[in-house]
């Protein structure tokens, strides 16, 4: 029997399909699943991977631009393009009531969990921090409504379990953070599927608002968020009125108070 062939020189290993979300160091890094600058034939090869494309396979890639017709998308899990451009306009400046240190102490907190929903679904886990730092960082409204009801989702991941039940996540399985961020972790590579090159600002839009075809504020806060990994940083200047790392509510009403003498 022959012996193998060696493998040559500079032979490039096979690529493995995964999400790469930007770095501090290369801000311009792009969240990709087809490689850079994905062509439609390559995009259209990926979902066929998958086994979508009809009995031929020559049933074509759609493109989706309303909620009305990516929602039901998603929950099917069918071959589709979800257009998203980038927008300059898009402010990365946190609001007032912004609070840094509950986007850290979430991404600290489920790390372990984090680190095994991105494994299960080929997720990089940076853009699953980035997500979960960006939705629980957003507002004290976000974190203080959800006990007393007030919230529609659900955190860590802020999802709405109601939106997405037909995945098979009820509200109230929702609330176990396991169940809770495996969802979220679940529609993160669904978006990325369906938006070939996006960043991974434009993911955050998408997960934020499903129907948008341009970087929202939200999105472009994550993409800052991202690039300088703000959920390892014990504060972040000018990140808002919550960002000194405050532990309650109380401290930081008395802060303003201070400010208002």
């Amino acid at each position: 029997m022959p012996s193998k062939r060696p493998a040559r020189s500079g032979t490039r290993p096979a690529r493995r399909d995964t999400l790469l979300a930007g770095r501090a160091e290369a801000p311009d890094r792009k969240t990709v699943l087809y490689g850079a600058g994905p062509s439609p034939d390559e995009i259209e090869a990926y979902w066929k991977r998958k086994g979508y494309g009809g009995p031929r396979g020559d049933l074509p890639v759609r493109e989706l631009r309303n909620e009305k017709d990516r929602r039901p998308n998603i929950l099917a899990d069918e071959a589709a393009i979800f257009p998203i451009e980038e927008n300059p306009d898009a402010d990365p400046t946190p609001p007032w009531s912004s609070w840094h240190s509950k986007g850290r102490d979430a991404v600290a907190k489920y790390e372990r969990l984090i680190g095994a929903a991105a494994e299960r679904y080929g997720v990089d886990p940076d853009l699953v921090k980035m997500v979960m730092y960006t939705e629980n960082a957003r507002g004290w409204w976000t974190v203080a409504g959800e006990p007393v009801g007030a919230s529609a989702t659900i955190l860590p991941m802020n999802v709405n379990s109601e939106m997405w039940q037909q995945l098979g996540v009820t509200p109230e399985e929702a609330k176990d953070p396991a169940a809770n961020i495996d969802l979220g972790v679940r529609l993160i590579k669904r978006l990325v599927e369906r938006a070939p090159g996006a960043s991974a600002g434009q993911i955050e839009t998408l997960y934020n608002s499903l129907y948008a075809e341009k970087t929202n504020q939200v999105g472009a806060q994550a993409q800052q968020a991202c690039d300088q990994r703000l959920w390892e940083k014990e504060e972040a200047p000018e990140f808002g009125f919550w960002n000194r790392g405050w532990a309650t509510v109380e401290q930081g009403w008395e802060r303003l108070r201070r400010l208002r003498r």
